[in-house]
């Protein structure tokens, strides 16, 4: 049903710095960690694959990254 609202998602405004650990080497974390350097330097993280769409490589002096944009 329209109500005027948006359409097909809720927005989320809380920041989200969580950090999987798949591997000891492999961690998975949110745009929001991805843009925090502490949480970066913490997890001494190297390189970033950043498989989101219009969604800005932040430190690029610091890490070495991948982009592929895949809309979810």
């Amino acid at each position: 049903p329209s109500s005027g609202g948006s359409c097909g998602f809720v927005q989320d405004l809380s920041l989200d710095l969580h950090i999987g650990v798949i591997k000891p080497w492999l961690l998975l974390g949110s745009q929001d960690a991805a843009h925090d350097l502490d949480t970066l330097k913490k997890y001494k993280v190297t390189h970033i694959l950043n498989v989101a769409y219009g969604v800005e490589n932040a430190f690029l002096g610091d890490f070495i990254y991948k982009n592929i944009s895949i809309l979810d």
